[in-house]
């Protein structure tokens, strides 16, 4: 899990009376660590699994519920989201060495 991955949205705590208390525009809240998608379980976790089902939605939340001993791992590292063409190319753009991050740099 990251602590140091950007929310897509402006994030806000609204009291009683409506009134905003607090906002911020995509912040970094590392007292919420985010799914980083990489999981390590014991074999026997996959008794839990079924067609259909989503392992963060749906078997997470069980398992945790049931008691289960389940750890997380802390990283301040950003996390990369290669969901879509553009996010892949941003990500091999940051494994790139930096010289050649330079030159592409000067060239756009």
């Amino acid at each position: 899990m990251s602590t140091g991955v950007k929310i897509d949205y402006g994030v806000g705590r609204v009291d009683r009376d409506g009134r905003i208390e607090y906002f911020a525009e995509k912040p970094i809240l590392p007292e919420y660590p985010v799914s980083i998608g990489v999981y390590v379980c014991e074999p026997r976790f996959l008794t839990y699994l079924s067609a259909g089902t989503d392992l963060a939605a749906d078997i997470l939340p069980q398992v945790i519920a049931k008691g289960e001993k389940v750890y997380g791992f802390l990283t301040k590292e950003r996390h990369y989201d290669i969901g879509s063409f553009k996010q892949l190319d941003e990500a091999k753009d940051v494994l790139k060495p930096e010289k050649s991050r330079k030159k592409q740099s000067a060239v756009d």
